[in-house]
């Protein structure tokens, strides 16, 4: 079997690295919403929403009780109705950031100097806020199941309470926090043209712990489970329901944040917009079950066109970069189990809370570009089954890093648009809801169904497997989406067991599989420590293989072939242009190569196929383009068809760079300096974007991110309570085109910060401003 061959162009003077040559137009998207076939950014036009300038943006006191704003009784009104209308216009969601993070009651109620809580008593919203919870505390404040309030200081009234009829927003007998909520919410929304929320911390689910064990709120469950919950205490009441329905309890927890959601969603709808709700989730499907977070049970109170929800992929300062394959496995546990409901990535970028997640381990900056590098091929890729039997991409849109500002390399994200999943190519992990809520059934709320970690295991031990595939899909799994075998999780502890029926549900359409079993069973595998990928076949009828070295030495392996039709197949590396034949004889092969520190492959092979087995290629649902070869210029830019990138990425081999060395800091973090400020946003590092839309377009990422920086820096520096770019510290005009390189980069870098701001009053011209008074950014939300 012949090795790789060099085909890549070579041009006097310029180098391509093997790592980065492909090139792809990333083409914008056709059309609006999370898209499996072409996932968009979700802040670009024809993405998924944005936030548009003003009440959206008020902290969660203000959002509750908004009708006390200032700003909605006056000009400002105006201008946020202009600026919702505008993020519509440009096929998004104009949705609202409903987040609060546990200070609010404490501020509200007259501030505490000790933990740094400013008194807000007096402040519009928040008095009203402060006032409405102090005079119902002992009805309504979350208990623990030792009874004691829970989030003292937030004052924290969860969506599953019961109000009193005093309470009940207008026509909604028996109405819970809920509906209050969402009432409120879904008002203020219609007031500035808004068309949905975007929920995060202490919002989005129950965080801290597992509650609400009020009595009014078990009172409520037996009623809704047809159950009864005995003891005389609320840790009697709540020690009944672990041990004894604590699946049932989550099923209640969901149906009532469900009904939170809906209630705001049909608020909006009254106005005459379609509704999109949803907000941010934490990475494991079955934990988050617990917090009232079910996809399956959200889509019976609203239809799928009505939620999006992202995965919490990302590091940050108090997250770390996870091992390889982690975010993999966690896009496909979500995404898998309730396959009909819309979900994003929220991924990493080149941002300053992923370069600090990457410092903070111990690493280098090389080490974390080609951890990106990793994640956004096998995120991009992750597949799963839909409950019509077919298969999707698991992601339907991606965040780059916070605020969708970070920066990426555009041609690995056209390279993951340009081949879309349309058949599995091995193996499937399970998700069994059946197991799930037998590790529910065990007395001990904390032993969760241990899917997607023990995935992480099987993938870094090569289980091939970026297909996922729930109980929902069983059932009408068409013939050429059946995987060559199942990886199915139960606990080693003998608390679960996969029971009869399921087993033989599975068997009738694969068998179950063991690591053993990888060589001879998988259609491809992987020869050599550290090495894990899988296989798909996309629209084209081509399999795609991506495959990772979690390693930090350089590894000589192969890729195995096994159970495959015989024939010699051509092979081309998407990322080198480099070309190859596989040969398959006796319904195997082999293609040796090697694999660099911590360096991720992928490979094209039209027309191979699993023995015996036929697709059908659904037709294309979106523009797709092929690879090309990669022309590299000094200015940082290559080119195909015509169309110049700007991306982070060496153009040149550093000394040291491939034995470990780190890129240089200067590379990393450009002396931005946007707005006065005197630190460098380093968020704004590496943007990537097309050449003509760096500049006159207010959905861009340098656009987006720049405004959130401002927001930070004039909220921090007092500059008003609306800071508006016509403000004197935002004035000043000098032009932003110049790329210059740095150290061994070319990166966006401003002949000087102050155009920077330009960038606001072009935008504030087009009534596409932002506030400057509200929450802090989001990376500062956990």
């Amino acid at each position: 079997m012949p090795t790789l061959s060099r085909s890549a162009l070579r041009i006097p003077g310029f180098l391509a690295l093997a790592s980065w040559a492909g090139a792809l137009e990333l083409l914008p998207p056709t059309k609006p919403g999370p898209n499996p076939d072409y996932p968009p950014f979700v802040t670009e036009n024809n993405g998924v929403y944005g936030y548009p300038w003003g009440a959206g943006n008020y902290r969660w006191p203000e959002q509750l009780f908004w009708d006390s704003m200032p700003d909605l009784r006056n000009h400002h009104l105006g201008e946020m109705i202009r600026a919702s209308d505008g993020t519509l216009a440009q096929g998004k969601a104009a949705i609202m950031s409903c987040v609060a993070w546990g200070y609010e009651y404490g501020a509200a109620t007259g501030g505490d100097s000790a933990k740094g809580f400013a008194d807000m008593s007096n402040a519009p919203g928040w008095g009203e806020w402060g006032r409405w919870l102090s005079t119902r505390k002992d009805k309504y404040f979350a208990l623990d199941w030792d009874g004691n309030i829970h989030y003292p200081d937030a004052g924290y009234v969860t969506p599953m309470m019961p109000l009193d009829s005093v309470d009940w927003p207008e026509g909604i007998p028996n109405a819970t926090f809920g509906d209050f909520a969402g009432v409120r919410l879904g008002k203020l929304a219609n007031t500035i043209h808004a068309n949905g929320i975007y929920a995060a911390d202490f919002v989005v689910g129950l965080y801290g712990g597992n509650h609400d064990f009020h009595p009014r709120v078990i009172d409520d469950f037996e009623k809704w489970a047809g159950v009864k919950v005995p003891g005389g205490t609320v840790k009697e009441r709540a020690d009944f329901i672990v041990a004894n329905l604590w699946s049932k309890m989550n099923d209640f927890k969901a149906h009532r944040f469900a009904r939170f959601y809906a209630r705001l969603a049909e608020t909006i709808r009254s106005s005459g917009r379609e509704p999109l709700v949803g907000g941010q989730i934490l990475p494991r499907a079955a934990s988050v079950r617990a917090t009232g977070n079910d996809f399956r049970i959200y889509l019976q109170h609203l239809p799928a066109k009505n939620w999006f929800f992202e995965v919490e992929l990302q590091a940050d300062e108090g997250r770390p970069v996870e091992p390889y394959w982690w975010a993999s496995a966690m896009m496909g546990g979500h995404a898998s189990r309730s396959p009909d409901f819309p979900l994003g990535a929220h991924m990493d970028a080149y941002q300053s809370s992923f370069w600090n997640a990457v410092k903070g381990g111990g690493n280098d900056s090389l080490w974390g570009v080609h951890y990106m590098k990793h994640a956004w091929l096998s995120v991009g890729w992750t597949h799963v089954a839909n409950t019509d039997g077919t298969v999707r991409r698991a992601a339907q849109a991606f965040q780059r890093a916070y605020w969708d500002a970070g920066g990426i390399d555009s041609n690995i994200v056209a390279l993951v648009r340009a081949h879309t999943p349309r058949h599995g190519f091995g193996p499937a992990i399970y998700y069994s809801a059946d197991l799930e809520r037998q590790s529910e059934a065990t007395g001990n709320p904390n032993f969760t169904y241990w899917l997607e970690p023990k995935s992480v295991t099987w993938l870094n031990q090569g289980v091939p497997a970026g297909y996922y595939v729930s109980d929902t899909a069983l059932a009408k799994l068409r013939e050429e989406n059946r995987p060559t075998g199942w990886f199915v999780y139960v606990d080693n502890l003998g608390k679960t067991r996969l029971s009869d029926a399921e087993k033989a549900r599975l068997e009738a359409i694969a068998p179950i599989l063991d690591v053993k079993d990888i060589a001879d069973s998988c259609p491809t595998s992987f020869e050599g420590d550290s090495l894990g990928g899988y296989g798909f076949i996309d629209q084209n009828g081509s399999v795609i293989v991506v495959s990772s070295n979690a390693s930090k030495r350089d590894v000589e392996g192969a890729i195995r072939f096994a159970k495959v039709e015989n024939g010699s197949y051509p092979v081309r590396d998407l990322l080198t242009g480099d070309t190859a034949t596989l040969v398959v004889s006796g319904n195997k092969g082999r293609l040796p190569m090697t694999w660099k520190t911590r360096d991720t492959r992928v490979f094209e092979i039209p027309g191979l196929r699993e023995k015996g087995k036929n697709v059908s290629i659904l037709p294309k649902s979106a523009p797709l383009r092929k690879p090309g070869v990669a022309i590299f210029r000094p200015d940082g830019k290559r080119t195909w068809g015509g169309v110049a990138t700007v991306w982070m990425v060496p153009t040149r081999q550093a000394p040291g760079l491939h034995a470990g060395g780190a890129l240089p800091e200067e590379a990393m973090r450009p002396p931005l300096l946007p707005c006065g400020s005197r630190e460098p946003p380093t968020d704004l590092v590496g943007l990537a974007m097309p050449e003509n839309r760096r500049r006159d377009r207010p959905d861009s990422s340098l656009a987006n991110g720049l405004r959130s920086w401002c927001q930070v820096t004039n909220r921090l520096r007092g500059i008003g309570t609306t800071a508006s770019p016509e403000s004197a510290a935002v004035r000043r005009k000098v032009p932003l085109d110049p790329v210059r390189p740095i150290g061994d980069c070319n990166v966006l870098v401003p002949a000087d910060p102050s155009r920077h701001c330009a960038e606001f009053e072009q935008d504030h011209r087009r009534g596409d401003r932002v506030h400057h008074g509200s929450v802090l950014p989001q990376r500062f939300s956990r």
